[in-house]
């Protein structure tokens, strides 16, 4: 996007100073169309330019196009493929981002299931959806409903992944910030002084 060769069309006023938003806006805009015969391609592109509206917190744009990804993959793929549950916990994440609770949990719930079936219960795409869920219920003060969905993922995720992988570590301090919550301090401090 920010090249000569790309700035310097009919269609579009060179900027020296491009910025990330602006070339992300333009691309998004040129996919309508493009892959209509590479539905999975068009899919693709769609969570990259999804994903980093969502690191630059631009949710609403992030939704549209993770959504459209997820679309594209389950009329191909079907409801169950991994890869759609993904997009799932993807999605879902978004939708917690913005306070979406309902629609949240239902997708989480939906790759959660999926998940279990196609991978099993120890595989990390399934552990990291369990952790997700969790964390849901963790947002909305359901700690309860959190505690076995975050602890079962910090466990597969020991055997897993070992100790210091990043993902673990992940779930130790979603464990901790649980434990913290629940008032449960001796079990939340050791899970926090592992992470210093």
């Amino acid at each position: 996007q920010a090249s000569a060769s790309n700035q310097a069309r009919p269609d579009n006023k060179p900027d020296p100073d491009l910025k990330v938003r602006a070339a992300l806006d333009r691309a998004a805009a040129r996919i309508a169309g493009k892959f209509d015969k590479q539905p999975l391609v068009e899919a693709g592109i769609r969570l990259t330019i999804g994903k980093t509206y969502q690191d630059l917190g631009l949710y609403p744009e992030a939704e549209t196009h993770t959504a459209r990804a997820l679309e594209l993959q389950r009329q191909v793929l079907g409801d169950g493929h991994p890869t759609v549950s993904a997009t799932q916990n993807s999605l879902a994440t978004l939708y917690a981002t913005q306070a979406k609770f309902d629609q949240a949990e239902q997708l989480f719930t939906k790759a959660l299931a999926a998940d279990r079936q196609a991978l099993g219960e120890r595989h990390p795409q399934t552990l990291t959806t369990t952790r997700g869920l969790g964390m849901l219920y963790m947002l909305q003060g359901k700690l309860a409903e959190a505690e076995p969905l975050l602890v079962a993922s910090l466990e597969g995720r020991r055997q897993v992944l070992g100790e210091r992988n990043p993902d673990t570590l992940e779930s130790m301090d979603s464990v901790a910030s649980l434990y913290w919550r629940q008032g449960k301090y001796a079990e939340a401090e050791p899970i926090r002084a592992t992470l210093l």
